[in-house]
């Protein structure tokens, strides 16, 4: 059973989700796009070099974050635009998160 059927089964709200499933996310992160348009924190690692078809997942990855208003961040607080292997978070747009470190401007 997927993510977001057995969650809505049990009848729990994810507060927190984190990903990291080696190629796959975006397949993951589709299958749980109502939650993403809540206001559960998600952690998500990609692994772009494993990705069959990098353009168009990355285009689906835009067009999920558009659509469910997420931004994309490194755990640091700084926006991502190009994509590689490490840590990030999908905050909502005007949420964050993740602290940002002393002398960075707040969002």
């Amino acid at each position: 059973m997927a993510l977001a059927p057995f969650l809505k089964a049990i009848g729990v709200e994810p507060d927190v989700i984190k990903i990291d499933i080696e190629g796959a996310e975006i397949d993951a992160l589709e299958s749980i796009s109502d939650i993403l348009e809540g206001d559960a924190i998600v952690f998500c690692e990609l692994h772009p070099q494993l990705w069959s078809e990098p353009d168009a997942q990355v285009s689906a990855l835009s067009h999920l974050m558009d659509r469910t208003r997420r931004s994309i961040e490194t755990l640091r607080g700084e926006t991502v635009s190009v994509f590689r292997h490490e840590p990030l978070v999908f905050n909502r747009l005007g949420k964050q998160c993740m602290p940002k470190k002393q002398g960075q401007p707040q969002a």
